[in-house]
């Protein structure tokens, strides 16, 4: 008697087919977890060379004083998709995150991410401002009157890691002016 399961048959009582019977998996445990490893090595080397040679964004977290709970949520979601799809992406840019204090509600909500120490991220504890030259920082914040219209590659593009429903218009354009940097 034939018995039909999601596509395929069997007859009753026969045993259904195991990895090693089929021949999927003829190697060994030890061969194919080494397999891996060199694969995901080569994997991140070929993306670390990639990003290498695109633009540099920082993403300013240096705001959670300035958010409530929900809208930090928010934003730390919007981080994990924004570094997913930086590591899917043909050509990803070098990401950097500043403001990630040991203790901070931020670091606590990207340590729970699986793997988030290994990250292929700059992060950086204090302000972005003691970390790079003044000259090459740019804020991208949509209240500036200057219109952005190609990435220089010596250039350091910042995003306001903040998410405020409108709350606080105008605080990044602020904090740009107030440390002397550009903005688009």
């Amino acid at each position: 008697k034939k018995q039909q399961k999601k596509g395929w048959q069997r007859l009753e009582g026969t045993p259904l087919p195991n990895a090693s019977s089929t021949g999927a998996s003829d190697k060994p445990r030890d061969e194919v977890i080494e397999s891996r490893a060199a694969r995901k090595a080569a994997e991140l080397e070929d993306f670390r060379g990639r990003a290498s040679r695109g633009t540099t964004v920082l993403s300013d977290l240096e705001w959670e004083s300035e958010m409530q709970p929900k809208e930090l949520r928010s934003l730390l979601q919007q981080v994990l998709y924004c570094y997913g799809a930086n590591r899917r992406a043909s050509h990803p840019a070098r990401l950097v995150f500043s403001g990630v204090q040991p203790g901070s509600q931020t670091h606590a909500g990207l340590s729970k991410q699986s793997g988030y120490e290994s990250w292929e991220v700059q992060k950086l504890e204090g302000p972005y401002i003691e970390a790079f030259p003044q000259d090459r920082l740019v804020y991208l914040t949509a209240d500036s009157q200057e219109v952005l219209h190609n990435f220089e590659p010596d250039k350091i593009y910042i995003i306001g890691g903040i998410v405020d429903r409108n709350r606080l218009k105008g605080r990044t354009l602020e904090k740009a002016l107030s440390q002397g940097i550009a903005t688009a």
